[in-house]
């Protein structure tokens, strides 16, 4: 269904692109008088993966990927009465910002619903949709003929997008929420070990979680705390290694090597890099005040 949804923005994509020819003679203009429509239709794209995409973090995936395909489907359609380059670019704005959110909450559900081990080969299956769909207009027209009005494809483009929706509702599965998710607004420098208490509200999780507070201001301190919580729910005599973490000498061996790994991620200049590089830096220090204790 996911890669429907892309084959889907990939035709709309190139709907103007195969029609400009008719559209030019329809309307006798050159083609350069519809280049500001080709522009404002890159920039909504932009535009709509970065909006959809923050918006889907904090409400969901799948419903603003239907959000995002109700928005295509009737911008693409209104293209049917526009008289004007200046119309027609204003709705391609609003129907690229339709293309670039299901794209972006269209792979961030593939990777989150895909098994682990098959994660990149869903993933790029997945992807593969906004070629298929973006070849699609050529098939059309070939089949219908080049004299096809330039209205087809756009009619062809949203009246497939919106056979989807209901399909796709019906369907696509909620994705799982992460494991490792906690609430920003508890992840403050100081409500690290509340974050890891609400999570896992044990003894061992709120005594693990005291170790988070030495990550403050370097990285996902969610995820730190989090993680904390995990193993003081899953690890029988968590609250008594974290005791024993918990001291002066524990605290200085374990923060070179932790400070160490989080240099090296972030002279990667990647967040990823330095997310993973402070995960591993909280796992060394346990390690470390383990062997020594």
């Amino acid at each position: 269904m996911l890669l429907l949804a892309l084959a889907s923005s990939g035709f709309v994509l190139q709907t103007l692109s195969f029609a400009l020819p008719a559209l030019s003679r329809a309307w006798q203009m050159p083609a350069a008088a519809f280049s500001i429509t080709f522009t404002l239709h890159l920039l909504g794209i932009t535009l709509g993966a970065l909006a959809f995409g923050r918006l889907g973090d904090m409400a969901g995936r799948k419903s603003l990927l239907l959000c995002a395909m109700a928005l295509q489907a009737v911008a693409t359609l209104a293209c049917l009465a526009c008289s004007s380059p200046l119309q027609l670019a204003a709705l391609r704005l609003l129907a690229g910002a339709g293309i670039g959110g299901i794209g972006a909450n269209a792979v961030a559900l593939a990777v989150e619903l895909a098994p682990r081990h098959g994660r990149t080969l869903w993933t790029t299956l997945v992807l593969g949709g906004v070629a298929l769909g973006s070849s699609l207009p050529a098939v059309a027209l070939q089949w219908v003929g080049a004299a096809a009005d330039w209205r087809f494809l756009f009619t062809a483009g949203g009246l497939a997008t919106l056979v989807l929706l209901p399909a796709l509702a019906l369907l696509l599965p909620v994705a799982r929420a992460p494991a490792t998710t906690v609430p920003h607004r508890l992840a403050s420098r100081r409500r690290v070990p509340r974050a890891a208490r609400a999570v896992a509200p044990d003894s061992h999780a709120a005594a693990l979680g005291r170790l988070c507070r030495f990550d403050a201001g370097h990285a996902p301190h969610h995820q730190l705390a989090a993680g904390a919580a995990g193993v003081g729910r899953k690890c029988p005599g968590a609250r008594r290694d974290a005791d024993r973490l918990d001291t002066p000498g524990g605290r200085r061996r374990g923060a070179g090597l932790g400070a160490i790994v989080r240099a090296f991620g972030a002279a990667m200049a990647r967040p990823v890099a330095a997310d993973r590089a402070v995960e591993h830096g909280a796992a060394g220090r346990m390690g470390i005040g383990r062997r020594r204790t």
